[in-house]
């Protein structure tokens, strides 16, 4: 791929393929840009690979000296996408992908158009019960059941009209009776699954606030929002979505080449 001076952001509910997507894209010759925390690595985490892991002091001092494209503080723990990521793609003559939360697709595209820097925004959905299924086989998997390889959601009905309910009433006691249900009917032991079954129920709070403010704002009429739309992403229609993309951005490249020489012979 031929590239310069692009971002590709990509957003999406939990469950959606969003990871998935910026991986098919990276194949395609795309650099990923790492964030920045000031949380502790978890167990397996590599350091600019996973995260660029910094102290708090570090991280406001690169803030304050406008280093960053975008950030957040959530839970006490800031995060942040450098300028530098963008940089490091656009020096290997690269586009950089990364997946970003609305907010922060705002402030990256604003953050990109002030540099002259293009920004193509995606957002990738499917459909609820798939991904409150997915949900439900995280959970399984989080207290040691191998879940089910093909997560096909009619393995969880009538489990998944409970959740989506639950998760739309937002009653979090009635998750977590629901959750210790279902571990049980799938042959977990429900006893001592505290901890997960709470993770679990805020992942389907999370789930409700994100069809709320991310889901329907895009679908209704998300075309000031993003640049390229799908409501569905699985293995019958993720090829075609990654050609769409890629053409998107050799459009983008090329607009910017002629406008490039425009500017030259003026």
């Amino acid at each position: 791929m031929s590239t310069s001076n692009v971002i590709v952001t990509i957003t999406g509910p939990s469950g959606s393929g969003k990871t998935v997507l910026s991986h098919l894209l990276r194949d395609h010759g795309m650099k990923d840009m790492v964030s920045t925390t000031t949380r502790a690595p978890r167990q397996g985490e590599v350091d600019g690979r996973d995260y660029n892991f910094v102290s708090r002091e570090q991280f406001q001092t690169d803030l304050a000296a406008g280093k960053f494209m975008e950030n957040i503080e959530y839970n006490g723990v800031l995060y942040g996408v450098s300028v530098k990521e963008a940089e490091l793609a656009f020096e290997l003559n690269r586009p950089a992908v990364l997946v970003a939360e609305p907010h922060g697709v705002e402030q990256v595209y604003k953050g990109a158009r002030e540099r002259g820097w293009e920004c193509l925004r995606i957002f990738v959905d499917n459909p609820s019960d798939l991904l409150v299924g997915r949900l439900l086989n995280r959970f399984l998997i989080d207290v040691g059941h191998p879940g089910v390889v093909d997560q096909s959601v009619k393995n969880f009905h009538p489990w998944i009209d409970q959740a989506l309910l639950l998760a739309e009433r937002n009653e979090e006691t009635s998750m977590h009776d629901l959750l210790k249900n279902f571990s049980q009917s799938q042959g977990v032991n429900a006893n001592d699954l505290t901890s997960q079954v709470e993770a679990s129920a805020k992942r389907l709070k999370a789930f409700y606030y994100e069809q709320e403010n991310w889901v329907k704002p895009a679908l209704a009429d998300g075309s000031q929002l993003y640049d390229y739309i799908t409501p569905v992403f699985n293995a019958d229609v993720q090829q075609k979505i990654v050609d769409d993309v890629l053409n998107r951005v050799e459009q983008l490249q090329r607009a910017a080449e002629k406008k490039t020489k425009m500017g030259r012979h003026l």
